[in-house]
């Protein structure tokens, strides 16, 4: 364990680095540019548009020379960019299952994946889920800006070549591609709709002044974070916590150090993402009562009525709390 923690103090140093802090420094920037050049070339990043009739209807890169996804985009549509979260890339459940949903209940959105290999998409496959994730997020961590940069350069390319409005642009993010839609909401000068983020990655974001919570509530016009696992603090202009810290149906079998530390952890984690979709086919399915404080949902004195629900439409803001059930459906 010596190694792995020696792994991520490196890298903790080298997020310190990329981090946003910084980025007024016109010597920090062009040193970061220049790592982010061959860091991109490595960990390609694509963007795919979809829709019912035709899956892949068109594939893009931020820096292609012709006119992203060509005349495919309508300015008079909604776009929704769907971003996975590291370690498990474009064809896992939270992109796949969130794609599936938006075509059956919301058809007429146009949905665009981001597939962005620098969250070490493969090391899953080689080394297993344990070994994946306690080496694979330090290092993921600080690629997030130079991907970033790529997914900024792509939202400010379909927004000019398609005139997409930017209020008619969505980022629906898991984990740590929710602090890259952070990123890159704050590179295009919080312009976006909306982001919603699904239980966002918090190690090394948001608990020192070296490492700034990239996303945070002036990353898009509305930040709606869904909170599921522990180690979570407010980040949005409206934060939802399900069942306060402890996700119903995710306490079984907890007999070994892996079952503990990862199965928990990633069932209460990949509970947000299956919240949301169950939200997206039915908008109803979560009233939340509003809430003065986390502390507050803890104690369990909240507002006595629901005043909201959870889901692809919720512009309110401020805190709020909803009780799932342990099986599916949630609701």
């Amino acid at each position: 364990m010596i190694w792995v923690f020696g792994i991520h103090v490196t890298w903790l140093f080298m997020l310190a680095f990329a981090s946003e802090d910084k980025q007024g420094s016109l010597i920090t920037s062009v040193l970061r540019k220049a790592r982010c050049v061959p860091v991109n070339k490595l960990f390609p990043t694509t963007f795919h548009l979809r829709s019912r009739d035709h899956f892949n209807l068109s594939s893009a890169t931020a820096d292609q020379e012709s006119k992203i996804f060509g005349n495919h985009l309508k300015p008079d549509k909604d776009v929704v960019v769907i971003v996975h979260e590291y370690l498990r890339g474009c064809d896992k459940p939270f992109t796949k299952d969130t794609i599936k949903a938006y075509l059956k209940a919301r058809p007429k959105v146009q949905l665009i994946n981001v597939c962005w290999s620098a969250g070490f998409t493969s090391l899953e496959q080689k080394v297993g889920m344990t070994v994946g994730a306690a080496v694979g997020y330090a290092p993921s961590t600080t690629l997030v800006p130079c991907v970033g940069d790529l997914l900024a350069q792509f939202l400010k390319r379909i927004h000019q070549e398609s005139h997409i409005d930017w209020d008619r642009i969505t980022l629906v993010a898991h984990s740590l591609g929710s602090q890259l839609s952070g990123d890159a909401g704050n590179k295009v000068g919080g312009k976006l709709g909306k982001i919603i983020a699904l239980d966002p990655a918090t190690p090394f974001y948001g608990y020192s002044k070296l490492t700034k919570s990239l996303l945070n509530p002036k990353s898009a016009k509305h930040v709606i974070v869904l909170h599921t696992a522990r180690l979570q603090y407010s980040m949005g202009t409206a934060d939802f916590y399900a069942n306060a810290e402890k996700q119903p149906g995710c306490e079984k079998n907890l007999e070994t150090v892996k079952e503990v530390v990862v199965d928990l952890w990633y069932c209460s984690h990949s509970r947000s993402f299956q919240y949301f979709i169950e939200s997206v086919l039915k908008p109803d399915a979560f009233p939340a009562r509003k809430c003065a404080s986390f502390k507050k949902i803890k104690q369990d004195k909240c507002e006595k009525k629901n005043s909201t629900f959870f889901g692809p439409d919720t512009e309110v803001k401020g805190t709020y709390f909803f009780k799932t059930k342990a099986e599916k459906p949630y609701y």
